[in-house]
């Protein structure tokens, strides 16, 4: 099945019994993390009604939520060199349905999602390095100034900061570059992700 966005005509094929089954878990798991990825940016607000302490854990919390789908996501449209045929095969068409390339910021975000499943190793990396100042932290509207100030000194880059004022998050990734990832950039592409693969669910399910 092929959804033609700019015509708005679908174009069914002769499916097996697998890739029927496929395409309805890659459709079924692009809908679903799209969805959790925006839940997670929704819950991105520094709660004032908790400590500060409290508050940095929650957003701490959603931004590896948010980076978990995003990574789930990108498995679903750039699947391993090594994976079954099949899997590549859907992982194409999926990237053509959804018009996803390596220009996308799903794509752009895989280094986040690796960054927070290896932390450990990234964060032993830096100490040995002695570029290690500090673990997650945040930048939040109405936050004291000087505290800004010294999270923001480029002497002392943090390898780990969520700015919730500018909407970005700063991790450095493997080799040791600074990557900054537009979370309202991401917020339009999941957005946009979940809108077409709940349409093509709807049109699915009655063939399935």
């Amino acid at each position: 099945m092929y959804y033609d966005v700019n015509s708005g005509i679908i174009f069914y094929q002769s499916l097996s019994k697998e890739e029927m089954c496929l395409l309805i878990d890659s459709i079924y798991f692009i809908e679903y993390n799209s969805r959790k990825g925006l839940y997670a940016l929704k819950q991105l607000y520094f709660d004032k009604t908790l400590s500060i302490e409290d508050s940095s854990f929650r957003c701490h919390v959603y931004i590896d939520l948010l980076m978990e789908a995003l990574g789930q996501l990108y498995s679903r449209f750039f699947a391993p060199n090594n994976s079954a045929e099949m899997l590549i095969e859907q992982a194409k068409n999926n990237r053509k349905q959804f018009s996803i390339d390596e220009t996308n910021v799903i794509f752009r975000a895989r280094p986040l999602r690796n960054y927070v499943t290896h932390i450990d190793e990234r964060n032993y990396s830096l100490i040995s390095d002695e570029k290690y100042y500090g673990t997650f932290n945040c930048l939040y509207p109405g936050m004291d100034e000087s505290a800004k100030v010294d999270l923001l000194n480029s002497n002392n880059p943090q390898a780990n900061l969520l700015d919730l004022i500018d909407m970005k998050y700063r991790i450095i990734d493997p080799e040791g570059q600074f990557v900054d990832v537009d979370l309202n950039l991401i917020e339009e592409e999941l957005t946009r992700i979940s809108k077409l693969s709940s349409f093509l669910w709807k049109e699915l399910m009655p063939r399935a």
